[in-house]
């Protein structure tokens, strides 16, 4: 099948399964009706992946963007890059002084939760801000502190005020100081003792290696993760379960853009596995496997891949996996 039509076909599918009108999913994307349905049936040539992440982003079931695709959204400015850049580095940790009256950890661990929500609005200058006051004060308190689980809980609000700025520094591009905030994340969740923080976080750092074009970090970031979650996914753990779906979505794509259509099919028909062992339909659907992502990312894989078929045709023997509830920091 000609790639433009697949492509038609998958964004049809998904437009029909949300029940929206092509003139409803135009205005999504900010284009004519008329545009839509040119794209619909294949009559226009389009930037494969950029539309695709469009439609995700529209649809609430965002992909992580392709590094040769334009990014949307506001850039940030040379001054909040900037200062991210050097939260990220760590240098900021070392301004952290003797803690005679360390912060209570429920206040630090809600500044960290306020860093998420300021990266996912994209106020990066406000987040810069916030995580240069934050990280001195949790290195200050974990100097402070003498038991084990209170150095766990600071170095798991560590983890995800890293996690904040690595997703914030990917949005912009900045994908070598993205990556070395992950790496933080990553080390602060290990030191935690949380399984599954440091799996979120290396979810993360793949995700930033596979927008830079680094394929095989990427997969072997990705995969050790993988090998780390199979005990308690087996167990029965439902967070384990998704971040393995999670983590294979996104091995499924690194593995097409690296030109391997079998290992990418392979990895989607984990995820489809991860979601129906999850099964329940009241999980959230933001969670990254409910059935509009799972199939979005059939398309992505398929058109990236360079397959020529439609988006699902893989999957349509196999029962509608359900929605997925996984632990993960929040959609960027």
């Amino acid at each position: 099948m000609d790639q433009q039509l697949a492509l038609g076909w998958a964004i049809a599918k998904q437009r029909r399964r949300r029940g929206l009108s092509q003139a409803e999913l135009a205005r999504l994307l900010d284009q004519p009706p008329s545009w839509v349905s040119q794209v619909e049936r294949g009559l226009i040539q389009v930037d494969a992946m950029s539309l695709l992440e469009a439609v995700a982003s529209a649809l609430g079931t965002p992909l992580p963007p392709h590094p040769a695709g334009p990014r949307s959204g506001p850039v940030a400015s040379t001054a909040s890059a900037q200062a991210l850049r050097y939260v990220a580095s760590g240098e900021c940790q070392r301004r952290a002084g003797p803690a005679r009256w360390p912060a209570p950890a429920a206040r630090l661990r809600a500044k960290a939760d306020e860093a998420w929500a300021l990266a996912s609005a994209r106020h990066y200058g406000e987040l810069a801000e916030l995580l240069n006051d934050l990280l001195p004060d949790l290195q200050s308190a974990l100097g402070a502190a003498h038991d084990h689980r209170d150095r766990a809980v600071l170095h798991e609000v560590m983890a995800a005020s890293y996690q904040a700025c690595a997703a914030a520094l990917a949005k912009t591009g900045e994908y070598e100081s993205a990556k070395g905030a992950a790496s933080r994340a990553l080390t602060a969740a290990q030191r935690a003792g949380d399984l599954l923080l440091a799996a979120a976080s290396a979810y993360l750092l793949a995700r930033i290696l596979l927008e830079a074009g680094r394929y095989a970090q990427a997969e072997e970031t990705a995969r050790k993760a993988t090998a780390v979650l199979t005990r308690p996914a087996a167990d029965g753990r439902a967070e384990a379960i998704s971040l393995l779906g999670a983590l294979a979505l996104l091995r499924a794509l690194t593995a097409a853009r690296n030109g391997d259509p079998p290992a990418a099919e392979a990895q989607l028909s984990v995820a489809r596995e991860m979601a129906r062992k999850l099964g329940d339909p009241s999980n959230a659907r933001g969670a990254g496997l409910s059935p509009d992502h799972i199939a979005l990312y059939e398309a992505a894989v398929s058109i990236q891949a360079g397959l020529g078929i439609p988006a699902g045709q893989a999957s349509q023997a196999a029962p509608t996996p359900a929605p997925a509830a996984i632990s993960l920091p929040p959609s960027w």
